[in-house]
């Protein structure tokens, strides 16, 4: 008989664990988007409540009260006056900003890729030549891949944006 008290006061817990879980995604959902204004022309990702995603430049200026957002679309090719798509801030569960690319890193990991295989070659080729260093040939390997490895890697990374919350 006192296996009846400790299971009602298990079924309690739980149940007072899923009314917080639940309370607490429906405050969560009320929240503002964004806390200060965006200015139009930001490049925003929406990540939509039905699991779906969609980035591109506001098309006016999105705010704490605003009533509905307008963005283009990356996937519309120009986006004029009175064209974008217009949502409903319900409809968006998650606003993020474009905050820059990636492009160091390109810089950085096409450097590190191409010195893997050019430094030896240049290193090898050089020391058959008559008064090279080794911390020349190390050098000349090295801007070899900066330019060419890196420039790649650059070209690469500013392509791929980075994102945070918005603000």
């Amino acid at each position: 008989m006192s296996a009846l008290p400790n299971m009602r006061l298990q079924l309690t817990g739980s149940l007072a664990l899923a009314l917080t879980l639940v309370f607490a995604s429906l405050v969560s959902a009320q929240a503002a988007l964004v806390t200060r204004p965006l200015d139009s022309a930001t490049v925003v990702r929406l990540h939509f409540v039905n699991d779906g995603v969609g980035e591109g430049p506001l098309l006016a200026p999105f705010g704490p009260g605003s009533s509905s957002l307008r963005y283009c679309s990356v996937l519309v090719a120009a986006c004029g006056s009175g064209r974008g798509t217009v949502v409903m801030p319900a409809a968006i569960s998650r606003l993020e900003v474009q905050t820059g690319t990636r492009a160091g890193r390109g810089f950085l990991i096409g450097t590190a890729t191409l010195s893997v295989v050019v430094v030896p070659v240049v290193y090898i080729g050089g020391s058959l030549s008559q008064g090279e260093t080794r911390g020349g040939l190390i050098a000349k390997g090295l801007l070899i891949s900066a330019i060419v490895g890196g420039g790649v890697g650059l070209l690469i990374g500013g392509r791929t944006p980075t994102w945070s919350a918005a603000p």
